[in-house]
């Protein structure tokens, strides 16, 4: 997967790469081996909820967070 941010008001960015893996039918699972950052995946007919477990920052800006709810794009 690859998530990339900008949010031009805040000046939030952030960055992020890896491979998960499948925990359940509709569930993945991210976690980096150098830092504690984790990412957990929620999948939905034609959607993709995500989730920051564990600390990301170094990653993203700090009043920034790799959340939120997205649906495919066509």
């Amino acid at each position: 997967f690859f998530i990339s941010f900008s949010k031009d008001k805040t000046g939030c960015k952030g960055e992020l790469s890896g491979t998960g893996h499948f925990t359940g039918a509709n569930k993945g699972e991210y976690k980096d081996k150098e830092t504690s950052c984790g990412i957990a995946f929620q999948f939905a007919s034609g959607r993709v909820s995500i989730k920051e477990i564990g600390g990301c920052g170094a990653y993203r800006g700090v009043r920034c967070f790799f959340e939120g709810s997205y649906s495919k794009k066509k």
